[in-house]
């Protein structure tokens, strides 16, 4: 009778525990979602958002919010589409003013994306590609690993924390 005694205290005090963290766990959702009015948080994302833009002989891509690597793969796929469509070859995107933290992976599996993309829109009427990305530290990667990456696939890319390099190498590829 005593260990049962103890069993059902010690089930008693456990239940406790995890009500209250419950309620802790479904009142702060609620406080955030009381407080929020719609509007993004601090510490909540602002999305990739991106907008197409021709000037002279190349597409500008002007690209901001929170990266994230599905959201990448779409703005490059969305790109060359418009390449496409616009008889264009050369691309430039501004990342300059995008956040976030890029890994190691995301760099590896964008930079293969982007060639392997490449060669599909070459097959689909695109007559040859050059590629720049232009933006800062830490979303350029310093070791330029991605770039790599695409280089060794048969892109045509630079990626640069100098606006003027990017856009040399547009005008030059």
């Amino acid at each position: 009778i005593r260990l049962l005694t103890y069993a059902l205290i010690l089930f008693k005090i456990l239940l406790k525990q995890f009500v209250c963290i419950f309620i802790i766990e479904v009142g702060y959702f609620f406080l955030l979602f009381k407080y929020s009015k719609g509007k993004l948080l601090k510490h909540q994302k602002v999305p990739l958002k991106y907008s197409f833009k021709e000037i002279d002989k190349y597409l500008s891509v002007n690209v901001s919010g929170h990266f994230n690597l599905y959201d990448a793969k779409k703005m490059f796929t969305e790109a060359l589409e418009m390449l496409v469509k616009k008889k264009l070859f050369k691309l430039f995107f501004n990342v300059y003013k995008v956040k976030g933290r890029i890994t190691t992976m995301d760099r590896y599996d964008l930079g293969e994306y982007a060639a392997i993309e490449a060669i599909n829109f070459l097959l689909k009427g695109l007559q040859k590609l050059s590629v720049t990305f232009y933006g800062k530290e830490p979303i350029i990667d310093p070791e330029r690993f991605g770039e790599l990456v695409a280089k060794n696939r048969g892109l045509n890319i630079k990626v640069t924390t100098d606006k003027n390099e990017a856009l040399n190498f547009l005008e030059n590829g």
